[in-house]
């Protein structure tokens, strides 16, 4: 038996681990990919080629301040001078940098964004 385990191990060490590149991502991959296929019909296959490349490099924290600061953006809400981003998003809830860390901490920060401000493809039109 201890040959077999001995030639098993010497295996495994000879094979990479299959490592998926989504896997720090999540449910967030599902949005990104969208994101670049829209990317791609709007700016073309290689702006979108080099921004997947880009997002991966930076990673889906990098995407998630992206999201949220063009969410914020067509809400009119953009960083005022010397205004972290953290700062921003505070401002734009009405709320302090502190509360904002705790519902960040909490997991709550999106559904927060969406409750004060919803949809963004909702008609603000009287004819909504």
């Amino acid at each position: 038996m201890s040959t077999i385990r001995k030639r098993l191990e010497k295996l495994e060490r000879s094979i990479p681990p299959i490592v998926d590149p989504d896997a720090a991502w999540g449910e967030l991959a599902a949005v990104r990919d969208d994101y670049l296929k829209d990317q791609a019909q709007e700016h073309g296959e290689a702006y979108a080629a080099d921004l997947k490349k880009q997002l991966q490099e930076d990673g889906p924290v990098r995407f998630h301040i992206e999201i949220i600061e063009g969410y914020l953006k067509l809400h009119g809400i953009e960083p005022g001078p010397n205004e972290s981003f953290a700062m921003t998003v505070a401002r734009a809830l009405g709320i302090g940098t502190a509360e904002l860390g705790v519902r960040m901490q909490e997991g709550t920060l999106g559904r927060d964004l969406w409750d004060k401000f919803g949809d963004v493809n909702t008609a603000t039109d009287n004819g909504s």
